[in-house]
């Protein structure tokens, strides 16, 4: 993992109050500590929970998309460490199914979410 997508993963860990965005423009990447993520920014990083389809609960960063109505773009789960959602049926030592369906939740409310 790179050392921008770390330092992005470890400041939300450590303050879910804010959010990420990642706006349309290349360069358009701003913090903000806002009580919900409006519609149509584009991608936010926000912090949250997973809870894997077999009950455990991690700390979690999601990436979602304010263009599809909330859609998950991505999430990082902290277990001593960041990794991503396709690797942790190897870190937990646990078989797929009992991963995925995943839920989650974030620290900061969308303002659109189709998917809640």
């Amino acid at each position: 993992m790179d050392e921008r997508t770390t330092q992005f993963l470890n400041l939300l860990r450590g303050s879910p109050t804010f959010v990420i965005i990642e706006g349309h423009a290349a360069a358009d990447v701003r913090i903000e500590q806002i009580p919900e993520i409006p519609t149509g920014v584009g991608i936010c990083w926000v912090a949250g929970t997973l809870t894997t389809a077999a009950g455990t609960h991690l700390d979690a960063v999601h990436k979602v998309s304010t263009d599809d109505g909330g859609e998950l773009a991505g999430s990082f789960v902290w277990t001593d460490g960041w990794f991503t959602t396709e690797a942790l049926p190897v870190v937990l030592g646990i078989a797929p199914e009992r991963v995925f369906p995943f839920d989650y939740t974030l620290s900061v409310p969308l303002q659109e979410d189709r998917y809640r």
